[in-house]
């Protein structure tokens, strides 16, 4: 396919030249959409291995085809934010079976009891006003074509709060994990400072929630923005498919934005996200993914915008390469298990970490359907 934008030509560039792996998938991925539309198949979501859908309000959603007839027509795409599973043990043989403990998502954070702000005027600003929790309203619109996302001029006051805390929690486990960094010699470059998202005219410092973050690894090891899935057809038919942008979302053909629903509120799905469980599987990762590319040390490349924030993976690069056992194992312990200094108690008394049974439990019941469907005579 044609396409004048910038971003494909790199993701061409980056498969052959690098053999990057998230160009392949990518490239993949657009023509996985276009072999879909033809098979008239309404919905592609792109997730990974170790990934699973989940829906905690099994009434209203007893599978995924229950939620999709669900959605909106103007929502061409939703995300579904991550939560981070937590490893208790270097040891993990099967992550789905046996990993209950999870991180949070900063994009579902609330807080309650927060006042709501007060204009000028005397009202209550439009982002605090109390709403009948809607799991598709347009208030939840991650990106809107021509228009501001939300529809608010900033984010709401509790999830500012919320976020403000998720920060400063960030920053007191960072300074917990710090001295382990520097022993091991990590060096990370200083994270781009991001343009302010507070451009309403009476913000103020009190209210900030996008300060610096900790240079140290302190919450989430992997991604943080979720999964995306997108319709099939976007558009008068004949239409091309949408197309990815990046792993995580997708453009309309041209590169115009899809009206995408950020799903959070009460009942709303989420991506469990089985990353790193158990040090073999790490270690095995990185060693596959640190070798075989078209750059200057054969590990993956690390110029891609935004992969400076991922402080975790850019470190275990570092690691990998420098192949020393006792610090891979340092490393995975304090920053992957995270839970060298009391960390998870800490972060679960602000929320951040919560145990989920379900999805281990609905997994087996699978499992055992699945199971006694094989053995069965036909």
């Amino acid at each position: 396919r044609e396409e004048s934008l910038s971003l494909y030509r790199e993701t061409v560039r980056l498969d052959s030249q690098v053999r990057d792996v998230q160009a392949r998938q990518m490239i993949v991925v657009d023509h996985a959409l276009g072999q879909a539309q033809a098979e008239r198949f309404h919905w592609l979501l792109h997730v990974d291995a170790d990934e699973a859908l989940f829906f905690p309000d099994e009434a209203r959603h007893k599978d995924a085809r229950a939620f999709f007839a669900e959605v909106p027509m103007h929502f061409t795409c939703v995300r579904f934010p991550n939560l981070e599973a937590v490893a208790e043990s270097a040891e993990v043989e099967d992550p789905f079976r046996e990993v209950t403990l999870f991180k949070m998502n900063a994009m579902l954070l609330e807080e309650l009891g927060v006042e709501p702000r007060i204009l000028p005027c005397g009202n209550v600003a439009e982002e605090d006003e109390d709403r009948e929790p809607d799991l598709f309203s347009g208030h939840h619109a991650d990106a809107v074509p021509g228009a501001r996302p939300h529809g608010y001029m900033r984010l709401p006051r509790r999830e500012r709060h919320a976020l403000r805390k998720l920060l400063a929690a960030m920053h007191e486990v960072a300074s917990k994990r710090g001295p382990v960094l520097e022993q091991l010699d990590i060096r990370l470059d200083p994270i781009p400072d991001a343009p302010s998202r507070d451009d309403d005219s009476d913000f103020s410092d009190d209210e900030s929630c996008h300060g610096p973050r900790p240079h140290c690894p302190a919450y989430f090891n992997s991604y943080s923005n979720g999964k995306c899935a997108v319709r099939t057809e976007i558009g008068p038919r004949g239409e091309v498919p949408p197309l990815p942008a990046g792993v995580h979302g997708f453009v309309r053909d041209g590169g115009a934005p899809l009206w995408t629903l950020l799903c959070k509120g009460p009942g709303a799905p989420v991506l469990l996200h089985y990353a790193n469980c158990g040090f073999e599987a790490w270690r095995g990762k990185y060693e596959l993914i640190c070798g075989g590319h078209g750059t200057e040390d054969g590990a993956f490349s690390t110029t891609r915008e935004g992969i400076a924030e991922m402080r975790s993976h850019i470190a275990a690069r570092q690691l990998t390469l420098r192949g020393q056992e006792e610090d891979l194992i340092r490393f995975y312990r304090t920053f992957v298990l995270g839970d060298e200094f009391d960390e998870m108690a800490y972060l679960a008394q602000f929320g951040l970490v919560l145990r989920l049974k379900a999805p281990k439990a609905r997994l087996e019941a699978i499992r055992r359907s699945f199971e006694a469907a094989v053995a069965s005579p036909a």
